[in-house]
């Protein structure tokens, strides 16, 4: 900041106001190093899953039309074929936890090694990994170790990978993305299973169900989106609507 110096008998003096501006200056907080779009997409996500979901359809109750009709139908998930915009909830989940890694890891490097990040994000990873079984165990009424066919646990594993390439070249990190996804598709179309022959798509009838039974057995025939049909649209047991079904209460009322 630029001050205005004037001389008075051999003596140099600051503009008046001049010290209490930079007082005030040196005090201000440093900028936020946040990513506010990212911030507000984590915040807009969260709104559906914790209440907007169950608002709207206290909405619709209170009359039926065409837009309260078309925005929840978008909240339910599809039985099988087709997308919907609840179906894009984990992915964004995905999204999110992939763009804050690089952030993270960025401040933490100002003060940790990459040892210390790494026994963390370890750290992290088992305890999210941990929470995906208290949530399906508590949903289930019985204990489920492994729900990689549900939501936080493939999350925490993804979270860890992202962490162990953070530090490679955008090519690296593209090339594997890529190899990632045409692997899956890969496998999917061309590697049959007993009584599946390859390319097969159809619900609970394709090659990653078959490796869903064989991992988990009985687990997997226990959980509520392996039987035929059986999606529902919200499980009221489940945490992360506890709060959406008092917001739809509200409004019924």
């Amino acid at each position: 900041m630029a001050t205005k110096l004037t001389p008075s008998f051999g003596k140099i003096s600051m503009e008046p106001g001049a010290i209490e501006k930079l007082s005030v200056e040196s005090a201000a907080p440093p900028a936020s190093t946040r990513l506010a779009s990212l911030d507000a997409f984590r915040g807009f996500i969260m709104f559906w899953i914790v209440g907007g979901a169950e608002l709207m359809e206290g909405f619709q109750r209170l009359g039926h039309n065409f837009v309260t009709d078309g925005i929840v139908a978008q909240l339910n998930h599809t039985p099988w074929q087709g997308l919907r915009f609840y179906d894009c909830i984990w992915p964004s989940f995905m999204l999110m936890v992939g763009m804050s890694v690089p952030f993270s890891y960025s401040k933490h490097a100002q003060t940790e090694t990459h040892r210390e990040m790494t026994l963390c994000a370890f750290r992290r990873t088992v305890v999210l990994f941990l929470l995906g079984s208290l949530r399906e165990s508590v949903s289930l009424g019985s204990p489920y170790l492994v729900e990689l066919s549900s939501a936080l646990q493939p999350i925490a594993i993804a979270y860890f990978v992202a962490f162990l390439v953070v530090r490679k070249s955008p090519r690296f990190q593209a090339a594997l993305a890529a190899l990632i996804l045409a692997g899956h598709a890969l496998l999917l179309a061309l590697v049959s299973a007993p009584g599946i022959p390859a390319g097969t798509y159809e619900l609970n009838h394709n090659l990653v169900n078959y490796v869903d039974v064989a991992l988990f057995g009985s687990h997997w025939e226990a959980w509520r989106y392996a039987g035929v049909g059986n999606c529902p649209e919200h499980n009221p047991n489940d945490f992360d609507h506890t709060l959406g079904s008092a917001a739809r209460r509200a409004v019924e009322e």
